[in-house]
């Protein structure tokens, strides 16, 4: 038993034996799985900083008020976060099983916990809303705190509704991490970021190249509901998506070549 292990954890500094040890197979399946997740992040804190930008054209004011609700916004979606975590493993489990019914009973129950724990937390926000921002408007270097904080409580409730559509984007894409599949919410990400790009495109005042796109006659709400919209569609796409449960399938076609190699 000891010569068997032995064989196993031999050290050697010779470089063409651990070039012999490299599986590209493996490799390439991280960098396939990893590479869309990362991506997909990015497009988040892209559509967050185009709406930092836009917001900026109209003073000081606005841009504190919009950057004190994005700071809050990760405290807002811990609940969400947590689950997708345990989605993840849980349906990565599951599927390992073969129990597809339970990796999306998984999903569905972790929808549900994440918008009873989600619908607490922004109760509390809306409650202490004024006690929020003003505590979150301290760090910020404006002279209008006022103003902050009339714009901090419009921008809150926009920020509150982006957060629940992010539920499904974020449960769901945990489930398509553990299925080996992340092509899904890196497809909505982009197609989101894209949305807010050209709505940038139109209404920023030096780069004006599309018709401007009007649905509110205050310019900051507009922004601010051009931005959840297009979170919203993002949020019906992976809805979409994971019921169509075609994922499935892919996981357990990627799940045979890897048994097979």
């Amino acid at each position: 038993m000891k010569a068997e292990m032995s064989k196993h954890i031999k050290f050697t500094l010779n470089p063409i034996h651990w070039i012999k040890q490299i599986e590209f197979n493996i490799i390439g399946q991280i960098t396939r799985i990893g590479f869309p997740i990362g991506i997909q992040f990015m497009t988040v804190f892209i559509s967050l900083t185009l709406l930092q930008n836009m917001v900026s054209a109209l003073g000081s004011s606005n841009l504190a008020a919009v950057t004190i609700v994005i700071r809050f916004i990760f405290i807002l979606g811990l609940p969400v976060i947590a689950f997708t975590d345990a989605v993840t493993s849980i349906v990565g489990i599951s599927l390992g099983a073969e129990k597809i019914k339970r990796a999306v009973r998984t999903s569905n129950y972790a929808i549900i916990l994440s918008l009873l724990f989600t619908m607490f937390i922004t109760s509390l926000t809306t409650l202490f809303n004024h006690e929020i921002i003003m505590f979150f408007a301290e760090f910020e270097n404006s002279t209008d705190i006022e103003e902050v904080l009339r714009l901090g409580i419009i921008a809150l409730k926009y920020i509150i509704v982006i957060i629940f559509c992010w539920i499904p984007v974020f449960v769901y894409g945990g489930a398509f991490k553990g299925a080996g599949d992340t092509i899904p919410p890196l497809i909505s990400g982009i197609i989101r970021s894209a949305l807010i790009f050209l709505f940038f495109m139109a209404n920023h005042p030096s780069m004006q190249v599309l018709p401007k796109f009007v649905l509110k006659s205050n310019p900051f709400e507009n922004i601010l509901l051009i931005t959840t919209i297009a979170f919203g569609i993002e949020g019906i796409i992976i809805f979409i998506w994971f019921h169509r449960k075609k994922w499935i399938e892919k996981s357990f076609l990627n799940m045979q070549r890897v048994s097979s190699q």
